[in-house]
This record gives structure tokens, sequence and C-alpha cells, in this order.
């Protein structure tokens, strides 16, 4: 028995469990533990297919259970975070009821992002293309834009302009079925893996990370929403110019 195979499984079951706790957590109210775990389960995505590389230790169920874990951590989660949201803003509007099973329709409808995650999970894992693009923004991204929206929801006052326009449950609907249909476009978008070192080959890489880190560092969390919109535009970019040539 080669210890050295199950170490990237181990990592992705981690990834899950960091996402069930992040609904445990949000669940309670508790936003700071929450965000823990969700940054928790993107680093722990990101180190198991790292670690797989490394070791060279790809394995089929370690690839199905790496589709689990994402479900949960960032299919479930995010369609969970929508809802708690839109959830929290309805209260003491017109928006409250009606009501099934004891909550609003209109939060309710935040678990569309859920539905399509599920969706692009199963096309990601049918797609014979080649993996060294993605097509629609992929569920890690996604959810880490809707953990953006849990700062801003939750810690910017009702009356900042920024926050304003997110305190609105039709605006969260909205951002649900917008985030929802990008998960399933065929918008082209270039991964994050570096080829090598070479500045040339991992130019648009190093572009997005480095504005990215110090988008966030000046801003925090208010930047997030601006480095993915970024990144779909570099991507287009990117998809041009390689037409071109």
């Amino acid at each position: 028995m080669n210890l050295k195979n199950y170490v990237p499984n181990v990592i992705t079951i981690f990834n899950l469990l960091c996402g069930v706790l992040a609904i445990i957590t949000l669940s309670n109210g508790r936003i700071d533990y929450a965000t823990g775990f969700i940054w928790a389960a993107l680093v722990l995505d990101y180190l198991d297919g790292m670690a797989a590389r490394i070791l060279n230790a790809r394995s089929e169920i370690g690839g199905q259970l790496d589709s689990l874990a994402d479900m949960v951590s960032f299919g479930v989660v995010p369609g969970f975070i929508m809802f708690f949201l839109i959830n929290h803003t309805t209260v003491g509007t017109q928006w409250a009821a009606p009501q099934w099973v004891g909550y609003p329709i209109v939060a309710l409808l935040g678990l569309v992002m859920t539905a399509f995650a599920a969706i692009r999970l199963a096309k990601f894992n049918l797609d014979d293309r080649p993996h060294d693009s993605f097509y629609g923004v992929p569920t890690p991204a996604n959810t880490w834009l809707t953990l953006a929206f849990l700062q801003i929801v939750t810690q910017l006052p009702v009356d900042h302009w920024f926050g304003q326009f997110f305190h609105h449950p039709l605006v969260l609907v909205g951002l649900s079925f917008l985030l929802s249909w990008l998960y399933i476009s065929e918008i082209r978008l270039f991964t994050l893996k570096f080829k090598g070192l070479s500045l040339k080959e991992n130019f648009y890489q190093y572009f997005i990370i480095t504005i990215g880190t110090v988008s966030v560092l000046l801003f925090q969390y208010l930047a997030i929403p601006f480095i993915v919109i970024l990144y779909i535009i570099l991507s287009f970019i990117k998809n041009n110019i390689k037409r071109e040539v």
C-alpha cells in the first residue's frame, strides 16, 4: 500500500467537511466561522490538485471525490449563502411574504445556484475538451464571489453607497440567476495554473494574481467582484489575441 496515493483524497475530504461546517456555522449566524471554513475549502481545493500532480497520485476515485466535494463546498454553500442573504434582507419588508416551508419564496430563489452548480459539475465531468481552459465560471470562483456578497451585506452599513445596492432582495435574486447562467455558459476562461515560471507563458496569470492581491490588500472584500469581472475581461482579450495569431 502506497500511502502517498491517499494524500490528495484526504485533502479533498477535508475540503468537503469544511463546506459542511460552513453551512452549519452560517445557519447558526456565525459568519466569522463560516467565512473561515469557506476560505479553508478554497485553499484545500487548490492543494489537492497540486498534491496529486506532485505525488503523481491521480486516480479515478480521486476525480469522483473532487466533484462530490466541489458540489458541497462550491455548489451547496454558495446557494445557501444567497438564500441566507436574501432572507436577511427581507426582514421587515414586503418581500418577507408570501412564504413557503416557513421561508420567504424570494429567498428560496437563491438556491437556484446550487441546482446550476450541479449541472456545471456534471457537464465538466463529461467534457472531453482539453482542461487548459474553463468553459463557464468555475464553481470555486462563484463561491469566492458569493463570499464577498456575504461580507458586503453583513458588514457594510445599509446607507453605504455600495451596500445599498446589495441590500435589496431582488438585486440578490438577480445576481443568483446571473451567476447560475455563468456556471453553464460557454465563456472561455483561462486557468490560473502556471506553465513553469516564464513571464511570457504566464503573463495573464501573473497579472490577475498581482492586481488581485494588491486590490484585496487595499479594499479587502470590496475588491472581489471587480477582480472576477477583470478575470472575465482578460479571458476575452486572451482568447481574441489567440484567434488573431
